[in-house]
């Protein structure tokens, strides 16, 4: 649907003239469609793939005692069905996206380190009253027991997935895409600064239904300069 409206942009002006198109990579469909009626159509037409939505329901059921019903969570069948409003609550936990690896060296001063994440966690659980953070990261096994010491008077979870057979068939993919379910079903969302990962589980929270300030919301550098530059909001919008 996108391409089609970017190719009507430069459709040629005369019936027998060719004009050949250039798409390099799929973003720049995007370019002049971004955050309008148009994309969020295109958006909202995207699902995640049932086995996937299963896994991380389960997942929610077991370890964070979170389902679509008591969040207030439920989407239509049909995404044609899904109408704008800003009632849902998500589950009794915080949600963290932990961006690491190459963002350490090529975004060095964005990024916070792991001390700084826990603290920054830490205030919202206080200030929310939740007591279990979700992490989604890409961080070692030795930050992510780092992340669980600065945070001991809290429950931090992350998915696992339950047999050597299910990694085998999630492979990484997979299991960012259960993440990121697990993620948009969260009370609260607090992402990485400039990360896709991080925006398309803003784009998810959109389509559910969350009050912007429940989503919209970055890590800085350091919890002792929270007035850093944060991510851009790009609310939804329907016809």
């Amino acid at each position: 649907m996108l391409l089609h409206k970017l190719l009507e942009t430069y459709k040629p002006q005369r019936l027998h003239h060719a004009r050949y198109v250039l798409v390099l990579n799929a973003e720049i469909v995007l370019h002049d469609l971004w955050g309008n009626v148009d994309y969020w159509e295109a958006r909202r037409s995207m699902r995640f793939a049932s086995e996937l939505i299963e896994i991380a329901a389960r997942f929610r059921a077991e370890f964070l005692n979170s389902s679509d019903q008591q969040d207030r969570t439920v989407r239509p069948t049909r995404w044609t069905d899904e109408r704008a409003h800003r009632t849902a609550r998500g589950g009794d936990y915080l949600c963290a996206h932990i961006r690491r690896a190459d963002f350490l060296y090529g975004r060095d001063k964005t990024t916070p380190t792991i001390q700084s994440a826990a603290l920054q966690i830490r205030a919202k659980l206080l200030e929310l009253g939740l007591k279990t953070v979700f992490v989604a990261s890409d961080c070692s096994r030795m930050e992510f027991y780092n992340l669980k010491n600065y945070l001991k008077r809290f429950r931090v979870v992350r998915f696992v997935p339950e047999s050597y057979e299910q990694r085998h068939a999630l492979k990484d993919g997979g299991i960012a895409i259960v993440d990121q379910i697990v993620c948009s079903h969260a009370r609260y969302f607090i992402g990485t600064y400039e990360s896709t990962f991080t925006y398309r589980i803003y784009e998810e929270r959109e389509i559910i239904g969350f009050p912007k300030d429940l989503t919209f919301n970055t890590f800085c550098k350091s919890e002792k300069d929270m007035n850093c530059e944060k991510n851009t909001v790009w609310p939804i919008v329907y016809h």
